[in-house]
């Protein structure tokens, strides 16, 4: 393995990496990695961006293997394996609808009930709660309280 990996960047790929640092709706892991380019572009070593990103270097390797290989979209993780989620977009807009216009403030179980009631979905209220934090952290839900 080569000891200090070389990236010439053009200036549209510096471009395009810079506004994924700069998205609010990429992943930190994906920003990272498009800053390890980055760095690695302006020169620094693979062991001082691994101190500077808190990443092992070969981890600094494989984004930049990644990058050589596969472009751009290297950067993004893989669709990880699993159960598809019963709730859909409509159902959370569904509840959102809810909140807005009905000036009452529920409770997960009531949202639980009432997401079963008309929509057929059963979600626990545990999992209605994570759900609607998670939307919350992209700033698109209501802002009626919902208490727990």
């Amino acid at each position: 393995m080569p000891s200090a990996l070389k990236v010439r960047l053009s200036p549209q790929e510096n471009q395009d990496l810079i506004e994924l640092c700069l998205s609010s709706r990429v992943p930190k892991r994906t920003k990272k990695r498009a800053l390890a380019l980055r760095l690695l572009n302006r020169g620094f070593s693979v062991q001082e961006i691994g101190l500077d990103l808190n990443y092992a270097p070969q981890t600094v390797r494989e984004i930049f293997y990644r990058w050589i290989s596969q472009g751009l979209s290297g950067l993004f993780d893989k669709k990880r394996p699993g159960r598809p989620s019963k709730c859909k977009p409509e159902d959370l807009e569904f509840l959102e609808k809810s909140l807005d216009q009905e000036e009452k403030a529920y409770n997960s179980k009531q949202l639980a009930y009432k997401l079963h009631e008309e929509r057929q979905v059963k979600l626990s209220p545990c999992q209605v709660r994570r759900l609607l934090k998670k939307k919350d952290e992209n700033g698109n839900v209501s802002d009626l309280a919902i208490k727990n």
